[in-house]
C-alpha cells in the first residue's frame, strides 16, 4: 500500500527549509563581516573622534585648574591669630578687590599696645621695661598690667593750659596683656608707671624742687 502526503504539508516543509537556509546565510554573512574586522574608514573616523574627545578633556581640565586657582584667590586668610576690627564687613560680600586693596584690618588682641601721655617733667623718672598698671574707663574695677616698650624721642603739645603755658607731653608706648579680651582698640583710661623709689618727702616736694632748679635758675644772671 502507498500513502500520499497532502500537498500543503510538503509546501510548508519546503518553506521552512528555505527560511532556515536564508537565516543561515544571513548569520554566516554577519560572522564573516565580524571576522573581517572594521573598515579602515570607520577606524580612521573612530580615531578622530577619540582625539577630539581627548582634546576636549584636556581643555576642560585646564578650565578646572584655572577655576580652582581663582577660587583659592577668593579665600582671605588672617596672617595672625586675632580678630578683625574693620566694621561693616558683611557689606563687602561680593566686592572685587584690586591688587593692593585692603579688605580688613586684623588685630592680635592677645597683647595690645597702648599710648600713655606722660608730662615731660616726669619722663626721667622711669625707663624702658618699667611696669605699667592701666585702668580703663569702661572697666574701672579691673587692672591691666604691662610694661614700657618705647619712649618717643620728641615731646608734643597736649592742648591743656598750665601755669606756664601749654603743657607738653611725651608719648610712651606700652604693651598690655589682654588675655581676658577686655581691652579693645580706641579705649581710654589712666595709667601708672613704676619709677625709681623715693622718700615720701621727696615725692611731695618734687614740684617745688623742680621749680627752684629750673625756673628760678632761669632767672639768675
Amino acid at each position: 500500500m502507498f500513502f500520499r502526503a497532502p500537498c500543503s504539508s510538503i509546501i510548508a516543509k519546503a518553506v521552512r527549509s528555505r527560511v532556515r537556509s536564508k537565516r543561515f546565510s544571513v548569520c554566516r554573512a554577519s560572522l564573516e563581516l565580524v571576522l573581517s574586522g572594521a573598515h579602515p574608514d570607520e577606524i580612521a573616523a573612530a580615531r578622530k573622534q577619540v582625539e577630539a574627545v581627548r582634546a576636549q578633556i584636556d581643555r576642560l581640565e585646564q578650565e578646572l585648574k584655572y577655576a580652582q586657582s581663582e577660587l583659592q584667590r577668593t579665600e582671605l586668610l588672617m596672617p595672625l591669630d586675632g580678630r578683625l576690627i574693620t566694621p561693616y564687613l558683611p557689606q563687602k560680600r561680593g566686592s572685587y578687590l584690586e591688587k593692593g586693596d585692603r579688605f580688613a584690618v586684623a588685630e592680635d588682641d592677645r597683647i595690645i599696645q597702648g599710648e600713655v601721655r606722660v608730662p615731660e617733667y616726669n619722663v626721667g623718672e622711669f625707663a624702658i621695661g618699667a611696669q605699667v598698671e592701666v585702668k580703663l574707663l569702661a572697666y574701672h574695677g579691673e587692672s591691666l598690667l604691662g610694661k614700657v616698650v618705647a619712649i618717643e624721642p620728641t615731646a608734643a603739645s597736649e592742648g591743656k593750659i598750665s601755669t606756664d603755658g601749654t603743657e607738653r607731653v611725651v608719648r610712651v608706648i606700652v604693651d598690655l596683656e589682654n588675655t581676658d579680651r577686655l581691652l579693645k582698640a580706641g579705649m581710654t583710661g589712666y595709667a601708672k608707671i613704676t619709677g625709681s623709689p623715693k622718700p615720701l618727702i621727696v615725692a611731695f616736694t618734687r614740684p617745688i624742687v623742680r621749680f627752684i632748679q629750673v625756673e628760678v635758675w632761669s632767672w639768675l644772671p
